[in-house]
């Protein structure tokens, strides 16, 4: 009987919010937010390597060119022109006489023509040390554009060094073999091989974590605390008692708010996977290593043959095990459900303790404290996390009740709990929001009557004590 009535009372705050313009307002901006995020992490990478450009719009962006004056100022034959001549390119070698003329002509002209000057870099014992390339272009853009120079000198340079390696008596068809790249790597043996993209996930997903659900939890009871104090102070609540209990008053809304951000977190999820939908056949989630994004890799490096290939959708799994685990999923709402709780019941009790509404902002600020407490417990022992390889707060926040719902979401999504220290701390989160649920259903019937100064968390503790 003591809680007859919360579903009335569950129906109408629910209704009441949801209908908010602040939860509309709220909603809309944080699907826009994730939308961008999610948008920019897809496509951002493939649409800022198409500056590299690739062969295929690299002989689109040449096809203007007419003609192509070189001067090699090496002891180094020059490259065939073959490949230039094949696209109606013209070719002539430049002595060093008519270097700087010809230069000055093609500035100022109105022909789409390029000078390429090849030019030895030595050392103070007359040594070379590299070679550098330079296309000279004209003024006029129009005419042959700096993404279309960049291009060609980068032809010239493959070009030139196959020249070179063939004139030192490399064979032509050991030149691939030839201009091999080595790479290198240094690792454990049997150890686990853990990448850049994992290392940066280790430091980044429990701050994110721990910020989202921050927000999402203290947000929410804010409001909760915001409402109950309103009700009594208004005395609306001594209406409302005189049909429905006050402990199914508390019930009604909590249930109510926690439906409310369950609806929330629907909202954006669903937006943010028509985003990432909409977004993966044209960005990197959906093409890994092959495809338009390995040609956008590939173009940024030297070759294609070069380059190093990265699978988004396997590293994400292989960094977030426990988002693609039904066991880890279960133990990470049943975390967020109790912490949401647990901050919601001792919001509605510092509510209920207050008899005016202007003392409500002094008497949230000790849940504030202990919110704050538990927030930076999670979040600093994550951002100072630099080897990767956690920390003795990290392992704390985990357990502690106050951070754990914080904390523990984050590290169960990486697969860094096992299936029984999952078990003890929410065990111990759970044991916390027992004991807040016990306190609320002895004292909150007389809090919500009480009037006088806010009551501070020892008075209400008393009070469930001498009950």
């Amino acid at each position: 009987m003591r809680f007859k009535g919360w579903k009335n009372i569950f129906s109408f705050n629910y209704i009441q919010q949801v209908k908010s313009k602040a939860f509309k307002g709220g909603t809309a901006v944080l699907c826009i937010l994730f939308a961008l995020i999610i948008a920019a992490i897809n496509l951002l990478p493939v649409l800022l390597s198409g500056d590299f450009g690739d062969n295929g719009n690299q002989d689109e962006e040449n096809a203007g060119l007419k003609a192509l004056y070189i001067y090699n100022g090496t002891d180094f034959p020059i490259f065939d022109f073959a490949p230039f001549t094949e696209k109606n390119i013209e070719c002539f070698e430049l002595s060093e006489e008519d270097f700087e003329s010809k230069c000055e002509e093609i500035t100022s002209g109105d022909k789409a023509e390029a000078v390429l000057m090849i030019s030895p870099d030595k050392n103070e014992e007359n040594q070379i040390n590299s070679i550098t390339l330079t296309v000279f272009r004209p003024e006029n853009e129009e005419l042959f554009s700096k993404g279309a120079a960049e291009d060609l000198v980068s032809e010239c340079r493959g070009l030139f060094k196959d020249s070179m390696l063939m004139s030192l008596g490399v064979d032509k068809n050991d030149l691939a073999l030839a201009q091999l790249d080595f790479n290198t790597d240094v690792r454990i043996f049997n150890g686990e091989d853990i990448s850049p993209f994992k290392e940066a996930m280790k430091i980044a997903v429990p701050m994110v974590f721990s910020v989202l659900l921050f927000s999402f939890i203290i947000s929410y009871a804010q409001i909760i605390a915001q409402s109950i104090a309103m009700e009594k102070t208004s005395r609306v609540i001594e209406l409302l008692i005189t049909s429905v209990r006050p402990l199914a008053i508390i019930t009604g809304k909590i249930l109510a708010m926690l439906l409310v951000a369950i609806t929330q977190i629907a909202i954006i999820g669903a937006v943010s996977g028509i985003t990432l939908a909409v977004t993966a056949p044209f960005g990197i989630m959906s093409m890994g290593g092959s495809g338009m994004m390995g040609d956008a890799i590939s173009a940024a490096g030297e070759s294609a043959s070069n380059a190093d290939f990265i699978d988004i959708g396997q590293e994400i799994t292989e960094a977030l095990p426990g988002l693609f685990n039904p066991g880890s999923v279960i133990a990470i709402l049943i975390t967020m459900l109790l912490g949401f709780l647990f901050y919601a019941l001792l919001a509605g009790l510092v509510g209920a303790g207050i008899s005016r509404s202007e003392d409500l902002a002094s008497a949230i600020q000790p849940l504030m404290m202990v919110a704050m407490a538990g927030f930076f417990l999670s979040y600093m022992s994550a951002a100072f996390n630099y080897d990767g390889d956690g920390n003795i707060i990290m392992t704390l926040s985990r357990y502690i009740p106050i951070s754990s719902p914080f904390a523990l979401p984050g590290a169960i999504a990486m697969g860094e709990m096992s299936a029984a220290e999952t078990l003890i701390s929410v065990s111990f989160l759970a044991l916390l929001t027992g004991l807040m649920v016990l306190l609320v259903s002895k004292v909150y019937e007389n809090i919500i009557l009480y009037s006088g100064n806010p009551l501070k968390l020892g008075q209400i503790i008393k009070m469930a004590r001498e009950k």
